[in-house]
């Protein structure tokens, strides 16, 4: 990024937009790192250990209530 300032600009607009200044080295390894950690503990979790819930809309049409 340091070689050329359109890919620089580009990813500071990119991380204004989602709050992540991906021009420091120092984040984005701190932000990787949390994501790793998280991706690796949810793939530990047992199959049906986690169900979403669902919107009031989809439990009705589920249910039949549509």
């Amino acid at each position: 990024m340091r070689a050329d300032a359109r890919v620089r600009e580009a990813a500071r607009d990119i991380g204004a937009r989602y709050g992540v200044d991906y021009t420091d080295d120092a984040a984005v390894t701190a932000l990787l790192t949390e994501r790793r950690k998280s991706l690796e503990t949810e793939q530990r979790r047992p199959a049906g250990g986690r169900v979403p819930e669902l919107s009031p809309q989809l439990r009705a049409l589920l249910d039949g209530r549509h």
